[in-house]
């Protein structure tokens, strides 16, 4: 009896010592087991290989609670969260980036305009529009203006309007106008765009408008712009030209204070 009490004590002895092992070296290193709702660690990579027409692995969190998730993946920064070798759509992901892009970063738009009235001898800022662009990207700009005299001294009258963002100086071509009063009432409609690069950051951009004489008048200025993220090769531009230079106009000349002299 003595002896048997004995075995069964260093038995028991040799089994706890064997699970105590197990249980400290279970999901750690490789080999270890996977135990749930506990951490695990390997400095290995872990694979799970199989042949069936459902998920190999199915996670559900039936929670309900704030931060409930069906799986958590952390990594260093600037590395893949993910690897996949398939381009087949996923059907209700949803993701807030592309290619490091957000939702608000492709495309912004803003717009001016005003029914006033007035005439303007220097070119000079008429409307206004400012854009947050997100990334560096390309700002399309429309400008639109009516021009008109009904003065006889207008034999004629020249009206110019170009696009501009002052704070980077650059400016588009300037475009001229003709209005031809002399005996009768003229007016036109005159329409210009250009498109800017723009860094990542806050850009104002500008209508100007300016003319030979005070007898030609302007009415409803209107500035659009529009920010993409992309130029046409799919590629963010890049800022390495110089800004572009106003064109002469053939029928007259800008002066370096803005004024327009008719030839």
């Amino acid at each position: 009896m003595r002896r048997f009490m004995q075995g069964a004590f260093a038995g028991g002895v040799g089994a706890a010592v064997v699970m105590a092992a197990g249980v400290a070296m279970a999901g750690t290193g490789v080999g270890g087991v996977f135990n749930l709702g506990q951490s695990n660690s390997v400095n290995a990579t872990s694979t799970l290989t199989g042949a069936t027409a459902a998920p190999s692995l199915q996670v559900t969190n039936t929670s309900t609670g704030t931060g409930a998730t069906g799986i958590g993946v952390t990594v260093p920064l600037s590395k893949p969260p993910l690897k996949v070798n398939s381009a087949t759509r996923v059907a209700n992901l949803n993701a807030d980036y592309v290619d490091g892009y957000g939702s608000a970063g492709f495309v912004r738009t803003g717009q001016s305009s005003d029914v006033t009235a007035f005439t303007v001898i220097s070119l000079s800022s008429r409307r206004e529009v400012t854009i947050s662009a997100p990334h560096p990207g390309l700002v399309m700009l429309q400008g639109t203006l009516y021009m008109e005299s009904h003065d006889t001294g207008c034999a004629p009258c020249y009206g110019q309007a170009r696009l501009s963002e002052p704070a980077a100086s650059l400016v588009s071509p300037v475009t001229v106008q003709r209005i031809d009063a002399g005996s009768h009432s003229d007016n036109q409609t005159v329409s210009l765009g250009y498109t800017f690069p723009a860094k990542a950051g806050t850009h104002t951009y500008s209508l100007d408008v300016g003319s030979n004489s005070g007898a030609l008048a302007f009415q409803n200025p209107t500035l659009s712009a529009l920010y993409v993220a992309f130029g046409p090769t799919g590629q963010p531009p890049r800022f390495e030209t110089a800004a572009a230079a106003p064109v002469a106009p053939r029928r007259g000349s800008t002066r370096q204070d803005g004024t327009f002299t008719a030839r």
